[in-house]
């Protein structure tokens, strides 16, 4: 059974407000729709995620009420994607929203930035088919007491570095913060990768600000975040288990 706003729109589990009149969605202005759907399917039972790549492309799975990815004795198991841990994540239903979780994966779950969004330290980015370590510097790491100073190169003013994430987990090269932010693409930028056909000429961009570096994505294929513990999936959302791309439906 849903809810219905008094000027008659449904309005879905959660929300605050109606999204056609703007009414806060209240007791007294609230209605139920006696109508029956079709099927249980039409509501958020009815979630599904969608394989982007791989020998299943195009296939779909079912997430109500959750499914497990992974590569044995999953809802989704993909046997050939060595990058994935024997049970990498798992995705739970909800009447808002779905919930994805990194179930300890040795490679991580990486989700499709929307736009931008603001980093944290150790953050792990992948672009193209390449990954970077997002290292924030603070002011006062290379301080000692007794107003010493750590003998150095002179400081240029750089907030951050990316770092080239190898095979095996080794640090590859690095790239400093010149003028206050990175650019990474292709074949335009500081950061370049003229061998990967998976990123765009410019890519995406770490720019710093106040609160600190905040990540733009400027690309086709899409820029993405390896997640800390959950996220919050979205309708359209894309998302990464090993090497194997989903989209959100």
């Amino acid at each position: 059974m849903s809810l219905v706003c008094s000027c008659g729109a449904p309005v879905k589990p959660g929300f605050k407000f109606c999204n056609v009149c703007g009414a806060q969605i209240s007791p007294n202005n609230m209605e139920k729709d006696e109508t029956k759907p079709y099927s249980p399917l039409m509501d958020y039972q009815g979630r599904v995620i969608r394989m982007i790549n791989g020998n299943k492309a195009g296939a779909f799975f079912p997430v109500y009420p959750n499914c497990t990815i992974g590569r044995s004795e999953t809802t989704v198991e993909i046997p050939d994607d060595m990058t994935l841990s024997p049970l990498h994540a798992r995705i739970t239903a909800r009447p808002d929203t779905m919930v994805i979780e990194d179930l300890n994966s040795l490679n991580g779950v990486f989700v499709r930035i929307r736009d931008k969004i603001l980093l944290q330290g150790n953050d792990i980015i992948r672009a193209g088919d390449h990954y970077f370590l997002y290292e924030f510097f603070r002011p006062d790491h290379f301080t000692e007491g007794y107003g010493t100073e750590f003998y150095a190169t002179p400081c240029r003013g750089e907030h951050f570095r990316i770092v080239e994430i190898l095979s095996g987990g080794r640090r590859g090269r690095a790239c400093m913060s010149p003028d206050g932010g990175v650019v990474v693409g292709r074949t335009t930028g500081d950061f370049t990768f003229p061998e990967d056909e998976f990123m765009s000429e410019r890519h995406f961009t770490i720019r710093w600000t106040q609160r600190g570096g905040v990540l733009v994505d400027t690309s086709l294929n899409g820029t993405y975040l390896q997640i800390r513990d959950s996220f919050n999936l979205r309708e359209g959302d894309l998302f990464f288990a090993g090497n194997t791309l989903f989209r959100v439906l």
